[in-house]
């Protein structure tokens, strides 16, 4: 991970925080099940955790109460975020205000949840991941679609919440070839649909709920191309 250029300093301004107060931290929970579920979807019983960019720290708090594993790490750069989720600190879940590369241990599991659209040089943070953990977990966002570019919603994303990329389905997993990553397993996830899915923040997307869970049950991929609303979660 590199260190923050003056694009990032938003993340330590307070000025993200100012517009994130909670750093996504009350969609940790929903998050949480998808990661569980490509586990469970694969198999795999991690021991070790850590995660990139953790934020508010509640995703790990989260898995540590429904994963078998002893161990959760979180690497932050954000002087902000660290002050959120250093105090969720306990017996088997840390945080570090430290670059993930300075770290000499490896993990069975590492996640990555809506993380590389914010890094400039996206590629090569991504390709410095790969030998820290056996497995990587990318949970990234389809910020491109018809309905994006015609309501200008990629400028909404890079002003409100600070997309520096925009992706399709597609060129998210070219993303994760270019930075020499196997694909192991993906899916869509719809935080919009379902009795646990994450309550709608806007007008907009109160608007928009019915039509993408029609869409979403007819094609997941439509969907993130027309409305939009999808992200992908993807197994490394």
């Amino acid at each position: 991970m590199t260190t923050p250029s003056p694009i990032g300093a938003r993340y330590n301004n307070s000025e993200y925080l100012e517009n994130n107060a909670d750093w996504h931290a009350s969609d940790s929970a929903w998050k949480a099940r998808q990661i569980n579920k490509i586990l469970e979807r694969n198999n795999i019983r991690p021991e070790t955790i850590c995660e990139v960019g953790c934020g508010a720290g509640e995703i790990l708090v989260q898995l540590q109460q429904s994963t078998s594993a002893s161990r959760l790490d979180g690497y932050e750069l954000s002087t902000d975020a660290f002050e959120l989720c250093s105090s969720k600190a306990k017996d088997g879940l840390n945080f570090y205000l430290d670059d993930i590369e300075n770290a000499t241990s490896t993990y069975d599991i590492l996640l990555c949840i809506d993380v590389f659209e914010h890094v400039e040089n996206y590629i090569e943070f991504v390709r410095n991941l790969r030998t820290k953990a056996e497995y990587k977990i990318f949970h990234i966002p389809l910020d491109i679609s018809i309905s994006s570019i015609i309501r200008g919603g990629m400028m909404r994303a890079r002003h409100a919440i600070g997309h520096l990329h925009y992706f399709t389905p597609e060129t998210a997993i070219a993303t994760l070839e270019d930075a020499g990553l196997e694909i192991v397993d993906q899916f869509y996830t719809a935080p919009f649909a379902g009795p646990d899915c994450i309550p709608a923040k806007s007008v907009g997307q109160k608007a928009l709920k019915i039509p993408r869970i029609l869409l979403y049950s007819i094609s997941p991929e439509f969907l993130s191309k027309t409305i939009g609303g999808c992200s992908l979660l993807v197994l490394t």
